[in-house]
Parts: C-alpha cells; sequence; structure tokens
C-alpha cells in the first residue's frame, strides 16, 4: 500500500514539475546537461518508470524546441544529445518493463501472446 501511495505521488509531483516550468531553450540544454550527468550514476537505473518516460518526453520535445540548424556544429551536437538521451530513458523503461515480466514468470504468456499476434 505505501508503495502505490509513494508511486502517485512522484507521478503526481513530476507532472507538477511539468505543469509549472514550460520547456524553453533554456531549460532543454539545462535538462539535458543535468541528465547526461545524472544517467551515468549509479543509483540512476533505480528511478521510476514513471519518471524514466518523463524524461524521455521531454528530451522528445526538446528536440522540436531546440532544433537543429544546418551547418551550426553546436546545434546539432546539442540534437544528438537530446536524441541519445530520450533513447537512453526509454531503454531504461525497456529494462523496467523487462525485470517485471521475469521477476512475475511471464515470459511465456507474453511469448505465447505475440505469437497468437494479441496486441
Amino acid at each position: 500500500m505505501k508503495s502505490y501511495l509513494l508511486l502517485a505521488v512522484m507521478l503526481f509531483a513530476s507532472t507538477l514539475r511539468a505543469q509549472q516550468r514550460p520547456l524553453t531553450v533554456e531549460v532543454c540544454r539545462k535538462e539535458a546537461k543535468d541528465l547526461s550527468v545524472e544517467v551515468h550514476q549509479p543509483k540512476a537505473s533505480e528511478e521510476s518508470y514513471f519518471i524514466w518516460s518523463f524524461r524521455a518526453e521531454e528530451m522528445s520535445k526538446c528536440q522540436d524546441i531546440d532544433p537543429v540548424i544546418s551547418g551550426n556544429l553546436p546545434s546539432v551536437q546539442r540534437g544528438i544529445l537530446y536524441i541519445g538521451l530520450e533513447n537512453v530513458a526509454r531503454v531504461a523503461m525497456i529494462e523496467k518493463l523487462n525485470n517485471f515480466i521475469h521477476r512475475h514468470g511471464l515470459q511465456k504468456q507474453f511469448v505465447n501472446d505475440d505469437d497468437s499476434g494479441i496486441q
């Protein structure tokens, strides 16, 4: 029960954080810089699925907010950073889902559903 409450609070807090702080070029650059440092920390893998999802979406949006300018090397590098960080977050989400499937012994059910075309 406590874990569900904590999860709900974390999800609510991340939603409020996203609503309170509109994404701008400056915010995107700061978030990307902070996240690029954070993903190399040992505790990064302990973040929740919802936190990784929020980060992936944020980095995806930043690609539109801070677009790549043709011929501008720093701009291209930032674009690559946003894409890379989005992918890191999405891989972390996949790892969380994979761990859940294995922890609950759902591999056979997943394979059977996938083989039968169940979406």
